[in-house]
């Protein structure tokens, strides 16, 4: 595996766990929605995880860390 597809497989990783917390709130009422979700500082901070988990795959590709 490449360091761009370890990076594009980390990222996904990251975007399905926020997948799943978001999937928990979609039977609710539109205007109950938690006030969080429509947050600069949250959107924010979910992309950087996404990004951090590209990273981290990168991070074992280079150093040869056997994952089984």
């Amino acid at each position: 595996m490449g360091l761009h597809e370890g990076f594009f497989f980390g990222a996904i990783g990251g975007v399905l766990v926020e997948v799943l917390g978001l999937f928990k709130l979609r039977r609710e009422d539109p205007d109950r929605l938690p006030t969080w979700l429509k947050s600069k500082f949250y959107w924010i901070v979910t992309i950087m995880v996404i990004i951090l988990g590209g990273v981290l795959v990168v991070i074992y590709l280079i150093s040869d860390f056997m994952l089984n």
